[in-house]
């Protein structure tokens, strides 16, 4: 049995609009269950303690059973830093582990790696072709207060936000040592970009 990461909890995000989509990303189908789902389920075998943050529980329409928590989004407007800060404010942990919704190649090696760097700064980041992907990133608590400041002077970028917190940088070169290729970071944001990941699974 793999050994369970403490003191950290998982969350993916869904509470996007998908407008590029055409309809709600997180319930399209991904090998047979809900592309959330499928990110969710990597993650609940890695942390004690997992949640999904949407912004409408009904939007859902009980597709997802207790087993599949749902945490409602604590702002309205569709941006990733909402639900980040949603994600600190409802653990009950120290630290959690984001990753979005439609990033359903994320990679346990990935997770594992970024996590055992927690205690070096506030948030931990990959880095990949030189772009920071902090929706497969770990954040803790010290992020709340700042990003939350970030939100109320209408600042909604979580790069932006990461600017103002001690946040560690894992370059490409380190995390090719690990075997990652940059697949983790595949988002799906059309139908066509789903039916090309689609075909890689």
């Amino acid at each position: 049995m793999a050994q369970v990461i403490e003191g950290v909890t998982g969350v993916v995000l869904a509470g996007g609009r998908s407008r590029r989509f055409g309809s709600n990303k997180a319930l399209a189908d991904w090998k047979g269950e809900p592309m959330a789902a499928a990110v969710f389920n990597l993650l609940k075998g890695l942390f004690r303690d997992n949640f999904v943050v949407v912004k409408k529980k009904e939007a859902f329409g009980g597709v997802f059973d207790s087993a599949f928590p749902l945490v409602e989004d604590i702002y309205l407007d569709p941006h990733p830093l909402g639900g980040v800060i949603t994600a600190l404010a409802r653990a009950s942990t120290e630290s959690v582990f984001v990753c979005a919704c439609d990033m359903p190649f994320v990679r346990e090696t990935l997770v594992r790696s970024l996590c055992a760097r927690g205690g070096e700064g506030d948030a931990v980041i990959p880095l990949w072709e030189g772009v920071p992907q902090p929706l497969c990133g770990l954040f803790s608590r010290p992020c709340l207060p700042v990003f939350r400041t970030k939100i109320q002077e209408g600042d909604r970028s979580v790069v932006g936000a990461l600017r103002s917190v001690k946040a560690v940088y894992v370059r490409e070169d380190e995390m090719r040592k690990i075997g990652e290729t940059g697949i983790s970071f595949q988002d799906i944001d059309t139908p066509e970009e789903f039916a090309r990941m689609s075909a890689l699974r």
